[in-house]
Order: C-alpha cells, then sequence, then structure tokens
C-alpha cells in the first residue's frame, strides 16, 4: 500500500479545486470579457476535468478575441484530438506551429 505524500490533495479534492478556479474566472470573465487570458485559463481547467466541449469553447472564444496565441490553438488541438476531430486537430497544431515556428 502506498503512502500519500505529505500535502498531496486527493482526486476529489482537485476537482474541487478546478471547479473554484471556474467559478473565479466566470466572475472574471463577466467583468473582463474581452480578456482572452481567461477564456484560455478556464479552458485549461475544463480540459483538466475531461470536459473537452467546454474546453473548446473557451479555448475558441479566446481565439476570437486574441488569434495570434500559439498555445490557444495548441491546447483547442488537444481538445480536438480528445473528441476524435483529428483534422481539426491537425489545423490547431499546423496553426500555432506557423504562429510560433521555433517552438
Amino acid at each position: 500500500l502506498m503512502k500519500k505524500a505529505p500535502g498531496a490533495k486527493t482526486q476529489v479534492q482537485v476537482t474541487a479545486l478546478y471547479k473554484e478556479a471556474i467559478d473565479r474566472f466566470n466572475q472574471a470573465i463577466i467583468l473582463r470579457p474581452a480578456t482572452s487570458r481567461y477564456f484560455h485559463v478556464r479552458g485549461n481547467c475544463w480540459r483538466n476535468l475531461s470536459e473537452y466541449k467546454r474546453a473548446l469553447f473557451d479555448y475558441t472564444m479566446a481565439i476570437q478575441i486574441d488569434d495570434n496565441k500559439p498555445e490557444y490553438y495548441g491546447f483547442r488541438g488537444i481538445c480536438f484530438r480528445y473528441m476524435g476531430k483529428l483534422e481539426d486537430s491537425i489545423n490547431d497544431f499546423m496553426r500555432a506551429i506557423h504562429l510560433d515556428p521555433g517552438n
């Protein structure tokens, strides 16, 4: 039986933290809806909870606000991949590479 590391969180605790972060980003988006980073980070929370449709929505909103961030396309491409939308995934990965060829 493995012991849990001191301070380590259970999956239930991690899920609760992501949901709390989502609630806070919901409030931030109400106050500043044109801030692409808020949608991006909330999308990351949804993605980490395996809520790919919700993450996809947020990444798409982030891209609509600022379409020059390769990470937005990269993370949306990951969601498309998990959803089985390979062509869309490849297109987003190619766009991310185009925006940041050195990465």
